[in-house]
């Protein structure tokens, strides 16, 4: 196909299927993979992990000053109309549905990309009204779908307002699926493939770091390693890494906010948000306020932290829950969600493990999706890459033991 859109609902590894694609077509020589810019290092991870062809993968930065010739690049939506882009062989977009609007300029400058073929990502095609899915089908396959006007009157029961066409409304939409299914759409839920996947799934977001934060860490690190005695070593890594983790939680609040905004932009789900440190919460609370979040930590009475679980499983207009992983990672009924994010990372794994059953529900047949937001290269990388690899062992471990054994200060900081 020249063009597809690969609607698959969330968590069924749309990523990992481009990869697959890529591998399967070895006359690939340059791709494109447009994304939110939380998703970047994400993508470059798996393509990393997952592809088998001899293509070098890019990552395009503001500082960025040249665009690689061949391989895969990948770009952030706010950074495409900084550079006249080639013809590609293939123009992956993630997050498809943030080019819902035709007149917005990323809109424009990812649908003049030109490319023998086009595969469109989003869990979510239609976010609120089907005329927002007619730019996305249209790159893809004109021939089927010609003019907005057929589109709009067809499916979005257009009429002649006073302002003229109006096709803020929707109609046929059986009929509209259908049609989707038998020209561009491949589309898979997540109960069409529920055998396959895990009670659990574990990612680890790796988002954009800042020189100061490197800084930071690498002489908390070398200073680690010049310290002789390994019970020196150990008190010292005890001391500060819980000054030098505050840090670097408020450094990347920005980001985990932007994610999670696009994460909640992107479907109708609610979102289960824990950290650690009261600033960081309140912070994430302030920035995510459009979303109606509840907060629980150490200092919510019990009564208040009733109502707060009961207002996030009823109220819809509430989407985010944001709880201090020790204060409501016990306790707590919150399995109308199946998304875990993290801001920070506890030592403990039973801690974490707490938290990631706060949106498992027994009598629900869904698996629960658990990311670890981390900057890249800093110790909370170091930190959730061991301590998803510890879970990861135990789950596949035949006695079902739990290890609360906190992970080991040293072997982290790379010390030992």
């Amino acid at each position: 196909m020249s063009g597809c859109l690969l609607a698959d609902q969330q968590r069924l590894g749309k990523s990992i299927e481009i990869c697959g694609l890529i591998n399967a077509c070895c006359d690939l020589n340059r791709v494109i993979v447009i994304c939110p810019a939380t998703l970047k290092i994400q993508w470059k991870n798996t393509l990393d992990k997952w592809l088998t062809v001899p293509l070098a993968v890019n990552i395009i930065w503001p500082h960025t000053t040249e665009l690689p010739k061949s391989g895969v690049t990948i770009v952030n939506f706010d950074l495409l109309h900084r550079w006249v882009w080639p013809c590609v062989d293939l123009l992956v977009i993630d997050e498809a549905h943030l080019i819902k609007s035709p007149t917005a300029r990323r809109t424009k400058k990812a649908l003049a990309i030109r490319a023998a073929h086009k595969v469109f990502l989003t869990g979510t095609p239609i976010l609120n009204r089907p005329i927002e899915l007619y730019p996305l089908i249209k790159a893809l396959d004109p021939k089927s779908w010609p003019t907005l006007g057929s589109f709009g009157i067809r499916y979005c029961a257009g009429f002649v307002g006073e302002r003229g066409w109006d096709f803020s409304g929707s109609s046929n939409l059986e009929e509209l699926y259908d049609r989707l299914r038998g020209t561009t759409m491949v589309r898979r839920l997540r109960q069409d493939v529920w055998a396959d996947l895990p009670l659990v799934r574990r990612e680890i977001i790796e988002l954009p770091t800042d020189k100061s934060t490197v800084k930071r860490e690498d002489g908390f690190r070398a200073h680690l390693r010049e310290t002789e005695d390994l019970a020196t070593a150990q008190r010292v890594a005890f001391e500060r890494q819980s000054i030098v983790r505050h840090e670097t939680a408020l450094a990347k609040v920005p980001q985990v906010v932007d994610f999670v905004k696009d994460a909640l932009d992107a479907n109708d789900e609610k979102i289960i948000l824990f950290a650690h440190h009261k600033d960081v919460i309140a912070q994430l609370a302030d920035a995510l306020k459009d979303f109606c979040p509840v907060l629980i930590t150490g200092d919510t009475p019990v009564d208040t932290r009733m109502a707060a679980e009961n207002v996030f499983r009823i109220d819809p207009a509430c989407r985010l829950f944001i709880g201090n992983m020790v204060a409501a990672g016990v306790g707590l009924d919150l399995s109308v969600s199946s998304r875990v994010i993290f801001a920070e990372i506890d030592w403990s794994p039973g801690t974490v493990r707490q938290c990631e059953d706060r949106g498992q529900n027994p009598a629900k047949r869904d698996s629960v999706l658990v990311q670890h937001l981390v900057l890249e290269g800093s110790i909370d990388a170091s930190m959730a890459k061991a301590l998803v690899r510890k879970q990861d062992i135990l789950d596949r471990a035949l006695d079902g033991k739990e290890d609360d054994k906190p992970l080991d200060f040293l072997e982290i900081f790379g010390v030992k």
